[in-house]
């Protein structure tokens, strides 16, 4: 049949069907319309939607195991399926799920679906089914590509160390043994504040921006990020580039808290604010931040010092007693008196030289304190509902936290004053002995001097070498008469040491005369 003899046909039907009137036929996707001599008047898209299409996913599964891959579509009915596996289609799969009764070696491979209507067709994403013999989670082909082996991993493992588990990174299609190949995760800890995260994403990629911004609650002060970022502002923009922690500190001012007016520095692995609920003065007090193992929070300041003087505060701790301590170092050196334990308040003084001092105070937990205790209750058997929470029992567990309050800084005027009378100054007691009330006739570094002589001989009473040399001299007999001076004997040939004390015994008798003796220096 010629092209012109179907065409004469074609035009027949149309007019006898339609006894003259226009007509409309209807091809896939398309509206055809002619008119009553068969002539085509125009061709436009059908009014109904295309098939749209979600899934299928990926499938594990071992010889024997039982398999199925769904697809979700959605246009206008009806919806036609033709699955295919490994680009071969698959008899009798005609339906919006796939189901593989019995896996053999034959069935695995990529699959897909092809789906249509009368406004046309969609073809989903390739989805696979993989074997998994050990039933890891984990495909073994990709086991044996990163691990070489489908047995000396998990998919809980995480063996690049990179924070991402090795099913997380399977399912990602990231290399598990390359800890710089992951898609980044951000755990933000909002503590007295709302941090809004601008993208917010379960994850993230490589070298992708994201802006953080921190609201205090009400009567609040935004104090300082810290973690992954270390900022004042409440405002701050991270590049993910690995997983990151950011933690957002709000609460009262420190500076209003700890009753100064210096600028007050917090950081660590969390920062330092002022609080209400627990304080000295009835008013508030400088917390630490909430912490975990081996982490450290600390606030410092700086103080112009006009003359030689003290630092005096009050603290206290909650602590895990003789694992996490706090402390107060000054330039950087550590000072004696750290406490650790469950302590009340605690009146502390601290010499300073003239200038311009730090002084820190920092709060350390260690590495055996390894969970968030704050105040868990302990039963009365000891036993512990938090890892290493100790603490009395029956009873509350540590807040694992340090407070600080009420710092006042004092300059000497008068470098002698004596508050507790007892010959010594303040300011050399507090040097030496970090307290007032030393005894001047007590000797703590045994070298046979007394505190008295040793602040008036400028050394230092707390080092036995740190001393000036004394002889004492012995004679054996009695008797006060004098004699005269010009005729010397010797008695002694040792040489008198660079410091410290010499003894000697004169066992020559007297006969009731006074003796004189004299150092012959070379």
């Amino acid at each position: 049949m010629n092209l012109s003899f179907s065409f004469a046909i074609l035009r027949l039907m149309v007019f006898c069907c339609l006894l003259c009137s226009p007509c409309v036929v209807r091809g896939q996707g398309t509206k055809l319309n002619y008119d009553a001599s068969g002539s085509l008047l125009s061709v436009a898209p059908l009014s109904g939607t295309a098939p749209a299409l979600s899934g299928p996913q990926n499938v594990l599964a071992a010889a024997g195991d039982f398999a199925a891959f769904t697809v979700s579509a959605n246009g206008s009915p009806p919806l036609s399926y033709r699955w295919f596996c490994n680009s071969n289609l698959v008899a009798g799969a005609t339906g919006s799920s796939l189901l593989i009764i019995n896996v053999a070696p034959t069935n695995f491979g990529a699959y897909y679906v092809v789906v249509t209507n009368a406004s046309g067709s969609a073809t989903s994403a390739v989805a696979r089914l993989d074997l998994d013999a050990d039933k890891d989670g984990l495909a073994d082909n990709w086991e044996i590509t990163y691990f070489g082996s489908v047995t000396n991993q998990s998919g809980v493992f995480d063996r690049d160390r990179d924070g991402i588990a090795n099913l997380t990174e399977f399912l990602e299609g990231t290399n598990p043994t390359n800890a710089l190949s992951l898609l980044p995760r951000l755990t933000v800890l909002p503590y007295r504040c709302v941090v809004t995260i601008n993208p917010l994403l379960e994850k993230y990629t490589i070298g992708q921006s994201v802006t953080l911004a921190a609201t205090p609650d009400a009567g609040q002060t935004f104090i300082s990020w810290s973690g992954a970022t270390n900022s004042t502002s409440n405002v701050v923009t991270m590049i993910m580039t690995t997983n990151r922690t950011v933690i957002a500190q709000a609460g009262l001012p420190l500076a209003e808290s700890l009753d100064v007016t210096n600028r007050v520095l917090t950081g660590g692995d969390i920062a330092w604010y002022g609080q209400t609920a627990d304080t000295h003065d009835g008013l508030d007090a400088a917390r630490s931040g909430r912490m975990t193992n081996s982490q450290t929070s600390w606030f410092q300041m700086t103080n112009t010092m006009s003359a030689e003087g003290t630092v005096h505060f009050w603290w206290k701790v909650s602590s895990q007693e003789n694992y996490d301590y706090l402390k107060c170092l000054i330039n950087g050196v550590l000072k004696p008196g750290q406490i650790s334990g469950v302590t009340n308040w605690q009146y502390r003084t601290y010499y300073l030289t003239s200038g311009v001092p730090v002084i820190r105070w920092e709060f350390t937990k260690s590495s055996n304190d390894g969970q968030f205790s704050d105040g868990i209750t302990l039963g009365s058997d000891g036993a512990r509902t938090t890892f290493y929470a100790y603490g009395p029992w029956p009873g509350v567990a540590p807040l694992d936290a340090a407070w600080v309050d009420q710092v006042v800084f004092e300059p000497y005027a008068d470098p002698l004053r004596d508050t507790d009378g007892n010959g010594l100054p303040d300011l050399w007691q507090y040097r030496l002995f970090y307290s007032l009330g030393q005894s001047p006739t007590a000797d703590p570094d045994n070298d046979g001097i007394n505190n008295l002589d040793e602040y008036l001989d400028g050394t230092d009473p707390t080092v036995n070498s740190s001393q000036k040399p004394r002889l004492t001299l012995s004679s054996v007999g009695a008797g006060t008469v004098s004699a005269n001076l010009a005729v010397w004997s010797s008695v002694s040939t040792n040489a008198l040491p660079p410091s410290g004390m010499m003894t000697f015994t004169n066992s020559l008798p007297t006969n009731g005369r006074a003796r004189f003796y004299r150092i012959l220096a070379q």
